[in-house]
């Protein structure tokens, strides 16, 4: 049996995943990204290597502390992948979205697919027929939008996003709920719609912390992975085992 370990820093959640024989073993989220709490969780087992995506800024130590440890990949603009990346601006690309991307193709190989990532924001993920990352687009995730409103008003309260969400609100938490939530429906249904017509045959995956409550919502037109970016972490890795590259 063999072990990796996967360190997924977005900036929702800090997550370490430790996969056994391509399956997620044990799963958790850290408070701090910090070498002891990685350990910690690790140690456990004999990890044969490891994988970092990171959108936080974290210490440096972590790196230094763990390579000695066993094969570290850092992803990032010149880390080797398993499709091409035809990004412009590769050192400004979050990790969480090439990750997604590559777990996508792999779900669905030699077709057009579309990653989502719904979480602090809602990233739209493109790879063409051919493996190509091509790019995507940005929004605010769910959190965001209610936070905003409630941020740059005076009046509008801060809202929890658990509860109704009708299309015609009668109150006001509803209203904003609504906006929220069928808003977000919409503009996903919309984006799925317009990339599926640029990108025929297109296939679309959603990941990231509110996949399934989106999902739920698309049901016909979607496959919801929460696991999505971890997994894309977790392919990437493997691809480095299978190709020597470690």
């Amino acid at each position: 049996m063999e072990y990796r370990l996967v360190l997924d820093f977005g900036n929702t959640a800090l997550k370490a995943t430790i996969y056994r024989d391509g399956e997620v073993f044990a799963q958790t989220n850290l408070d701090a990204p910090t070498t002891e709490e990685i350990l910690a969780f690790s140690t456990s087992k004999p990890i044969k290597c490891a994988i970092l995506g990171s959108v936080v800024n974290h210490s440096p130590n972590i790196i230094a502390e763990l390579a000695p440890l066993f094969p570290l990949i850092i992803l990032g603009p010149t880390t080797p992948l398993p499709i091409t990346n035809k990004y412009s601006t590769e050192d400004t690309l979050g990790y969480d979205r090439i990750a997604a991307a590559v777990q996508a193709w792999q779900l669905f190989p030699n077709t057009p697919v579309l990653a989502i990532v719904a979480g602090t924001c809602i990233t739209y993920n493109v790879v063409d027929g051919n493996g190509n990352f091509l790019g995507g687009a940005i929004s605010p995730g769910l959190h965001m939008r209610i936070e905003a409103m409630h941020e740059k008003t005076q009046k509008l309260p801060l809202i929890k996003l658990k509860g109704e969400h009708p299309l015609t609100g009668t109150t006001t938490e509803t209203s904003l709920r609504s906006g929220v939530y069928n808003g977000t429906v919409a503009e996903l249904e919309g984006m799925i719609y317009h990339y599926l017509k640029q990108y025929p045959g297109l296939n679309t995956v959603i990941g990231g912390g509110d996949a399934t409550l989106l999902a739920e919502a698309l049901k016909n037109v979607i496959f919801a992975r929460p696991n999505l970016v971890a997994q894309g972490l977790y392919s990437i890795l493997e691809y480095h085992v299978a190709n020597h590259l470690l």
